[in-house]
């Protein structure tokens, strides 16, 4: 059964969001995950899952859910790929490091199941390709409203349970 849920539509800095213990800043390997990611869309450290978007001109959607078994999570997405994290702060942070985030108290400390589902990734490139150009004559704000039209378009849900 959830216990929380989340959302949030930006536009990650770099193109990248992570999902990690909000104390697991700049932790060995994840350079390394993070330049797989731009091959596999989404991989791990043993720290911090890294997810590059497909895309940086649409809002993406990041919605995360907290819930105290796996069972009550439904899967509709693109594609999904699960890791196990620790959150020895019990504080989940799910975003960029601009500032870009939600961040989320959990309901223990300990390693979590967290699972990442995409959904999408071509559609959001395939209406860049439509829409930008048509918009070359806009700039600031009518560039943004004309684009916030597809906000969303890209989304990730990411789902946590303790495993402790």
């Amino acid at each position: 059964m959830p216990l929380a849920t989340q959302s949030l539509m930006f536009i990650p800095d770099y193109r990248f969001f992570s999902v990690r213990d909000y104390s697991a800043v700049d932790q060995p390997g994840a350079s390394e995950a993070l330049s797989a990611a731009h091959r596999d869309i989404i991989t791990a450290s043993e720290y911090e899952i890294f997810v590059v978007c497909a895309q940086d001109q649409l809002k993406i959607g990041v919605s995360v859910t907290v819930g105290d078994d796996p069972a009550s999570f439904d899967r509709h997405g693109d594609g999904t790929v699960q890791f196990t994290v620790p959150f020895p702060t019990a504080q989940l942070h799910a975003g960029d490091a601009f500032g870009n985030a939600i961040t989320m108290d959990l309901p223990r400390a300990g390693a979590y199941s967290v699972t990442i589902e995409h959904s999408g990734r071509e559609r959001a490139r395939e209406i860049l390709s439509e829409v930008l150009p048509h918009t070359a004559d806009l700039h600031g704000d009518e560039l943004r409203d004309v684009l916030d039209q597809w906000a969303g378009t890209e989304r990730y849900q990411v789902t946590l349970f303790s495993l402790e």
